[in-house]
């Protein structure tokens, strides 16, 4: 060990010599030496990489070609640069992204030395005339300046974007570029944008349509609408479409609103959030739609309900009120609404709640009053996930009927599963603010606490078991907060 650091001591003072062909076999010897240390996180051994690297970069161009040479071989020499943080090594690591594949080091490298970076950067891009020859090369310096986000770059990025939109092998920069113009906000990338996403060669189309919609300019309406009422492509085409429709919702023209929710158009999975992005500006449409259910898809008015919900509107209430109100319509809808009553708290959805659970003693004769949820053998999985969000609706408006409907579940012989539906009910009820039924939750929850025990010691160890007893702990940990605030606040009124 140490006749090895006697060795590189030698050559480290061998680079001041005068004579070139000296320092050519010094700094040899030493990028050897420093290469048999790569990928050692060894602090002694990173640390004297690095004093070699100073020591090549210090020497001049004899010792920038063996570290240009380390470059292309090994990782750590880019992220010892990029610690070092030496303007001289930016140029460096600037050629070594003309490689098809350079290191992830490398652009971290660039990243991290950014005050240093930038400038020589953009300036390589002003002034290199790009080709298909040289395209990866440009490619490469986008995507560091995509991670640095230096507005002072938007220029030179829109100029790769125009060339490298169409291949496939740069669709991932294009994406790149297309976000970071959006986050900038830059109004120049629009008609560039447009073009991308109006040319079918294009494969980071979908990425070009959330930063058309970043970007909020009118002028991309009319071709997100084109995109939503095209024919199917192959690939990616409904990641496409899903895009457009959160575009179009972030630009936030109500007209486009009859076009999202027309029956021609596609449903994204996150629909009702995107039709949130409207805001209460939306609301008369949204009401309009939901009142009219037969002039849209299934899906999308249960969307529309949840939207109104993101939204928090109270002139919502009426409509969805009436809607569950009127016994035509399709009794998942209506449970649907008495969920949406439930998180808008109103209390006079109760009665109309009240009624649908008398249609459902209807349904099941063989049961007496309310006690079906308890005696009928036969219930399905649906019709528990149903019992479970009118009680959660019940309870968020302080109805007594709820905390009723889950003691009987709670202390009836139902399998684990139905168990995790009256836990998900009671942990809506214990976060809402009326004290009566919170009251009798706690009461459940000593009920349950037993019930689940049981499970364990019966040898019921599946896997809605686990579940249930996941979900129950957070329950728990509610009701003991409950009431250690109880014992506080009385403890409190005591000593007043």
């Amino acid at each position: 060990m140490l006749m090895s650091q006697i060795r590189d001591y030698w050559y480290l003072q061998c680079l001041r010599a005068t004579r070139d062909e000296i320092k050519r076999k010094a700094a040899k010897r030493l990028l050897w030496r420093m290469l048999g240390r790569v990928r050692t996180d060894w602090p002694k051994a990173v640390a004297h990489r690095q004093r070699i690297i100073r020591a090549l970069i210090e020497t001049g161009p004899i010792g920038h070609e063996a570290i240009a040479y380390a470059l292309e071989r090994s990782r750590d020499t880019a992220f010892d640069l990029g610690e070092i943080g030496d303007s001289r090594s930016v140029h460096m690591l600037m050629n070594a992204l003309k490689s098809k594949r350079p290191y992830s080091e490398i652009h971290d490298a660039l990243i991290k030395m950014k005050a240093l970076s930038l400038e020589p950067l953009i300036k390589e891009l002003e002034n290199i005339e790009i080709t298909d020859s040289n395209d990866q090369y440009a490619s490469n310096i986008s995507k560091v300046l995509c991670a640095i986000g230096d507005s002072r770059a938007a220029t030179v990025l829109l100029r790769v974007f125009d060339h490298i939109f169409p291949k496939f092998e740069h669709k991932l920069t294009t994406g790149a570029i297309a976000t970071v113009l959006a986050d900038m906000g830059c109004s120049e990338a629009v008609e560039p944008l447009i073009r991308a996403l109006q040319d079918k060669r294009c494969y980071a189309r979908a990425r070009i349509a959330l930063a058309l919609g970043k970007l909020g300019d009118e002028r991309a309406i009319q071709p997100l609408i084109t995109i939503l009422h095209a024919k199917k492509e192959p690939d990616t085409f409904d990641d496409l479409q899903d895009a457009s429709v959160e575009a179009l919702a972030r630009i936030g023209n109500i007209d486009t609103l009859d076009t999202l929710l027309s029956q021609n158009t596609r449903c994204p999975g996150n629909f009702d959030y995107d039709l949130a992005l409207f805001g209460p500006p939306a609301v008369p449409y949204l009401i309009k739609a939901y009142e009219n259910p037969h002039s849209t898809s299934a899906i999308k008015h249960f969307c529309v309900l949840h939207a109104l919900l993101r939204i928090g509107d109270r002139r919502a209430v009426a409509p969805i009120l009436k809607f569950l109100r009127n016994p035509r319509h399709k009794e998942s809808d209506r449970i649907s609404a008495a969920s949406a009553l439930g998180d808008f708290q109103e209390k006079a959805a109760a009665a109309p709640i009240r009624e649908l659970l008398c249609s459902w003693e209807e349904k099941f004769r063989s049961c007496p009053s309310l006690s079906f949820a308890t005696q009928w053998p036969g219930i399905d999985q649906g019709f528990e996930n149903n019992l479970k969000l009118v009680s959660e609706a019940l309870g968020k408006i302080g109805d007594p009927l709820a905390v009723e409907l889950l003691a009987r579940i709670a202390t009836s012989d139902y399998p684990s599963h139905v168990l995790g539906n009256v836990v998900s009910a009671i942990e809506s009820i214990l976060e809402t603010s009326i004290t009566d039924v919170k009251d009798e939750a706690l009461t459940i929850c000593t009920k349950l606490e037993d019930r689940i025990s049981s499970y364990y010691t019966d040898g019921d160890g599946t896997m809605d078991t686990h579940k249930l007893t996941l979900d129950f702990s957070k329950v728990r940990t509610y009701a003991r907060e409950e009431l250690n605030r109880r014992n506080l606040s009385s403890m409190l009124d005591q000593d007043s």
